[in-house]
């Protein structure tokens, strides 16, 4: 029932007459109701106390004031549908495995299978790769020894199409005839030559007992090693210029003759 014909039933029933143009109602035909989603009320708990907020920012329990922290009832809820900061309380569940790749296209074409199976998904063109053997330029066709020169497959043999960190080119420089090992293998540095070490021993001479490592007593007579021990190899001596050495070198030093400068 319209507000029109309510307005003329109860004009009706108190015996009044009003005409049509002195309705202060509006001609025009109602509209359809516009539904929205019901709305709750927000609450907010301090992360402190887990007392609820009044209508001021600041707890009355523990005078905290309101801060991210504190939790939100209704969770709120994240304008970009998920992709942007976690929600309070939620914990971001990662699925395992690889993420799906979005098509370059924008729109995923798909075309009936004839055969009544799953249907045909449009991909993109991929290139087959090519391995040619460095040495004799033969194609590998799959394989990884060559069937004309029987050369193992490695990393010099160029590919195409090339890799993204390898330049068009890259391989025309090196020469074919160079082996294998002067490629691939490291240049090892010259050895050092270091004076062969020999471990110290030390003998009891009165029974012939090796002396235990740091110890100074011996396990057969018990001696002490600083007065029967005897050192294998010996020490040696610093060396001592004897008289006939003193006088060579005095003949040399007056045979040399000092120019002033």
């Amino acid at each position: 029932m319209s507000a029109a014909e309510r307005a003329h039933a109860l004009f009706k029933k108190h015996g009044l007459e009003v005409s049509a143009s002195d309705w202060p109602l509006s001609t025009v035909p109602p509209g359809d109701r516009v539904q929205k989603d019901i709305r709750m009320r927000v609450h907010r708990t301090c992360h402190k106390c887990s007392t609820s907020f009044g209508p001021d920012k600041i707890c009355n329990s523990c005078n905290h004031k309101r801060c991210k922290k504190c939790p939100r009832l209704p969770v709120k809820k994240s304008k970009d549908k998920g992709k942007g900061k976690e929600k309070v309380g939620e914990k971001s569940v990662q699925k395992a495995g690889r993420k799906k790749k979005k098509p370059a296209h924008g729109v995923t074409l798909t075309l009936p299978s004839r055969t009544g199976g799953q249907d045909l998904v449009r991909k993109a063109p991929r290139q087959r790769v090519h391995r040619k053997c460095h040495r004799c330029q033969t194609d590998f066709a799959g394989e990884k020894v060559c069937r004309k020169c029987s050369h193992t497959r490695c990393n010099n043999c160029p590919r195409e199409p090339f890799k993204k960190n390898k330049p068009p080119g890259y391989y025309d420089g090196l020469d074919p005839d160079d082996s294998e090992e002067e490629r691939q293998l490291p240049i090892r540095p010259r050895r050092t030559y270091k004076k062969p070490r020999r471990r110290i021993h030390w003998i009891c001479t009165k029974c012939s007992t090796t002396f235990v490592e740091k110890a100074k007593i011996c396990e057969g007579c018990g001696s002490n090693r600083d007065e029967t021990g005897l050192r294998d190899p010996p020490k040696k001596q610093p060396y001592k210029p004897t008289e006939e050495d003193i006088q060579r070198l005095d003949e040399r030093l007056k045979q040399t003759s000092l120019l002033a400068a």
